[in-house]
């Protein structure tokens, strides 16, 4: 059971991360949206 466990945990964990590294990115580039407008 673990070792099929601890795969799938790791899958999950990575792809929480892309999500999380996908919205900071995505904030980024309306930061520099924003700033362009606002310039």
């Amino acid at each position: 059971m673990s070792a099929d466990a601890e795969p799938t945990m790791a899958v999950k964990a990575q792809t929480t991360n892309n999500a999380r590294i996908a919205a900071s990115g995505a904030e980024a580039l309306d930061g520099k949206r924003h700033a362009k407008k606002i310039r």
